[in-house]
């Protein structure tokens, strides 16, 4: 998948870079392979590790079962795929990374061959990070990045972030 939706992965990336086309909301049919990819790569971007984001993308295992007779009928009858397809792993996470970095090297050089450069990246890591300080005194002095998408920093059209490479 990541090899022939290069293009809509990189539109889907694009447009998030775009600090005016925040909050952004991610979809597709079931919401567990371009969806997954694409919050994979972001949160690869935002810094976070392999482990962490094959963890989040398994919590859609229980969320499928509601459609999985129809992901079923859709995906392994029509399409005569493996019942691999309709299951949400993190192994299955584990796998695209090491794929990734076997093909390209890392997903920052995933992320450059597709067209979303270093500086689009960039951009994107500081649309999607916020700073959180501390809520008491007591707490370290360390400031704390959380990875959020902050509805208040939203560009205008006159915002130089606003302008696509």
């Amino acid at each position: 998948m990541i090899e022939f939706s290069q293009r809509s992965i990189c539109a889907a990336l694009k447009l998030m870079s775009v600090k005016s086309n925040l909050p952004a909301l991610l979809n597709c049919a079931h919401g567990k392979d371009r969806t997954g990819i694409v919050s994979a790569l972001v949160l690869s971007c935002l810094g976070k590790s392999p482990d962490y984001i094959a963890a989040e993308y398994a919590l859609s295992h229980d969320g499928l079962a509601t459609v999985k007779h129809r992901m079923h009928k859709e995906v392994v009858e029509q399409f005569h795929m493996s019942e691999e397809f309709i299951t949400a792993k993190a192994e299955t996470m584990h796998q695209l990374f090491d794929y990734i970095k076997e093909r390209y090297g890392s997903v920052e050089g995933y992320l450059e061959y597709i067209g979303f450069g270093s500086t689009e990246q960039q951009r994107l890591r500081s649309h999607l990070m916020h700073e959180v300080v501390p809520l008491s005194p007591d707490q370290s002095g360390d400031v704390d990045l959380s990875f959020a998408f902050d509805p208040s920093n939203r560009g205008s059209d006159s915002d130089p972030d606003s302008a696509s490479d």
